[in-house]
């Protein structure tokens, strides 16, 4: 059967042929860009396409933040609809913090894009900054530091010394030692430390005046000593024998810094034949009576042999 078209049906025929092209066409490009998921984007390039017929093909990329674990990216345009993009993105891992003085992390909340850690000192150490790092798409986002807990002028403890110089304070941890001045002692402990809260552990001892014990009695003996308080470092106590008695040793004894006496004290003997005699003769009377007899004897000597002399000068004259 033969189809006889005037010029005005071919007109017609024309126009929908075209109508029926364009529709076919417009059908197969794709009239938007892909649509992206919360973790991936057109890649720059691929922004700069604005020509979406069928056949093109864009490519995805893994946003900041997200690192890519598989696939191409790729997508293309196929009768009007994108291509699905096998592209898998994960967020990117930070990593633990860099370790720094002093300083530890809680990393409890995970290391991944977007999450916190926590920032902590040790012990006796404070921290300046932040409290939290957060982890972005360039890393760690978050300045801190630990800086010492500095404890404050150590104590002055009266008669002693202490390895304290200045000018700056103590740090946590370091630690003062103190001795007593001469004649004096310790009681406590001899050194403190810088404790975490700015202060110092144990308390600081003291250094007391040292008391001997009371001095020791002596026989047949007196002492300079009347009591009650015990002598001091460095007081000295004096020893006297009593009437015929004599000292053997030092005459004085000193109170030592262990709290006992130096030298050792002395004793009061009564020595046969220098003291007394049996009848209890006292030694400076023994000494008198014994000078006059020994002058006695002197002169008897000298008077004998005088008498001597003058009987050898008559002999000779008889003869």
């Amino acid at each position: 059967m033969e189809v006889v078209l005037n010029a005005s049906g071919l007109r017609k025929f024309r126009s929908l042929l075209l109508i029926h092209l364009f529709a076919v066409n417009a059908a197969a490009d794709c009239l938007t860009p892909p649509t992206t998921q919360h973790d991936t984007d057109l890649s720059e390039k691929s922004r700069m396409v604005d020509d979406y017929r069928e056949g093109v093909q864009l490519q995805l990329e893994c946003i900041s933040g997200y690192v890519r674990k598989s696939g191409t990216g790729n997508t293309t345009c196929n009768s009007g609809n994108w291509t699905k993009s096998d592209l898998i993105c994960t967020r990117k891992d930070c990593g633990p913090p860099h370790d720094q003085p002093h300083m530890k992390f809680n990393l409890s909340q995970g290391t991944l894009f977007g999450d916190a850690v926590q920032v902590l000192c040790d012990k006796g150490y404070l921290l300046s900054g932040v409290t939290f790092k957060q982890c972005l798409s360039f890393g760690w986002f978050g300045k801190a530091k630990c800086f010492a807990v500095v404890c404050k002028t150590p104590p002055e403890v009266a008669n002693a010394s202490s390895s304290w110089s200045g000018p700056k304070n103590p740090k946590y941890g370091e630690t003062i030692q103190y001795s007593c001045k001469e004649g004096y002692t310790l009681f406590g402990n001899s050194s403190i430390t810088c404790d975490e809260n700015g202060g110092y552990t144990p308390g600081p001892p003291e250094c007391k005046a040292v008391v001997c014990k009371t001095p020791p009695e002596v026989a047949n003996a007196s002492s300079s000593w009347s009591g009650p308080k015990n002598p001091k470092y460095g007081e000295t106590i004096q020893y006297s024998c009593k009437e015929g008695y004599t000292l053997f040793g030092n005459s004085s004894i000193t109170c030592d810094e262990n709290g006992g006496y130096t030298p050792g004290p002395p004793e009061c003997k009564d020595v046969p034949g220098i003291n007394a005699n049996k009848e209890g003769v006292s030694v400076p009377v023994i000494i008198s009576l014994t000078a006059v007899f020994l002058v006695i004897i002197i002169v008897i000597g000298f008077l004998y042999m005088l008498h001597q002399k003058k009987k050898g000068n008559h002999a000779v004259q008889v003869v």
